[in-house]
């Protein structure tokens, strides 16, 4: 009696085992795709804001010109 109590303990642990060994799996799994998902955004972020430092850098240029252009014609 007690051998096949042991025996059924024995199989319940090895069913826990590997259910958390899947959740386990499955828990890294997502944790991986939050990574890359953060790495992309941090990747949009620096692109956008090189972006907006050169369409600042431009109109910089632009609008000194233009006072140029007003003081040598004056």
């Amino acid at each position: 009696m007690e051998s096949s109590n042991k025996g059924k303990d024995a199989g319940n642990l090895l069913e826990k085992v590997k259910v958390r060994k899947s959740e386990k799996k499955e828990i890294l799994d997502g944790l991986g795709n939050l990574y890359t998902t953060i790495e992309e955004l941090r990747r949009q972020i620096r692109k956008g804001i090189y972006i907006r430092i050169c369409v600042m850098c431009v109109l910089a240029l632009i609008l000194s010109f233009a006072w140029l252009y007003m003081i040598l014609n004056l």
